[in-house]
């Protein structure tokens, strides 16, 4: 793939996130049949937060991951979300 093509599908991918960031917790319940909060549990399961520890979460999408892991720390700690989609980190912050 040269760079034109590289752009162009990046261009895409963009329209698409900017298109459905309203919508995005929803369409992954449709996807993936609800599965995908059973995956996101096992991860923050896996990660084993502890107190007063950070996170990085790049691509965060919507937060849940973010969200998942001050639950479990019970807002003892800090997240910071990196995301392309300024709706979505929106999103992210009033969850």
């Amino acid at each position: 793939m040269n760079s034109k093509q590289f752009k162009g599908k990046r261009h895409v991918v963009k329209k698409v996130f900017d298109d459905v960031f309203g919508k995005y917790d929803l369409m992954n319940d449709i996807i993936s049949l609800g599965i995908h909060r059973i995956w996101k549990q096992n991860y923050i399961s896996w990660l084993n937060p502890q107190k007063h520890t950070k996170l990085i979460d790049v691509a965060s999408g919507t937060g849940d991951i973010a969200k998942l892991y001050l639950d479990r720390i019970s807002n003892e700690g800090e997240v910071y979300c990196v995301d392309e989609n300024n709706e979505m980190l929106k999103i992210s912050k009033k969850k």
